[in-house]
């Protein structure tokens, strides 16, 4: 009895909260294929959740959301950040929301009409959902885990 309320409590683990800011790591002991799993992000700027899907079976696995400075980007951004995983072929659709301050884009010259979301430096839809209590809230999806920025349109 013992050993089946441990096996459930370590299912899903809460993001380690010895990790640096910046970073979110989540620990998957089992995750049924087709099954969507949603992680909380804290401590990755604008990223609220993060939804898995599992194209197979996941077993033991972590999942890292973490800010990633390296990204390459020129234009202005609120966010860069890379998803990434020890099982990333097992996953195949990755759901985000962002909770965004509405004067956070304006202290970086970023309006709501030229905000973009890239992965891997590319484009990917970025849908705007509610706008509630001064915060902007969107969704994308993309099929691969990655290097995504959450920034301003690209200049030519």
């Amino acid at each position: 009895m013992i050993l089946a309320a441990f096996s459930f409590l370590t299912f899903l683990s809460p993001p380690d909260s010895s990790s640096p800011t910046g970073q979110s790591i989540h620990e998957i002991s089992y995750l049924n294929k087709g099954k969507m799993l949603r992680l909380v992000v804290k401590d990755v700027p604008e990223v609220e959740f993060v939804h898995l899907t599992a194209k197979e079976s996941v077993k033991l696995d972590e999942v890292n959301i973490f800010t990633n400075n390296d990204i390459s980007f020129s234009d202005f951004f609120l966010s860069k950040f890379t998803i990434s995983s020890n099982q990333p072929e097992n996953y195949e659709l990755i759901r985000l929301t962002f909770r965004i301050k509405e004067s956070s884009l304006l202290e970086r010259g970023i309006s709501q009409s030229n905000l973009r979301l890239y992965h891997n430096g590319n484009l990917v839809p970025l849908n705007f959902n509610k706008f509630s209590g001064g915060y902007l809230y969107y969704t994308a999806e993309s099929k691969k885990m990655g290097d995504f920025v959450l920034g301003a349109v690209k200049s030519s």
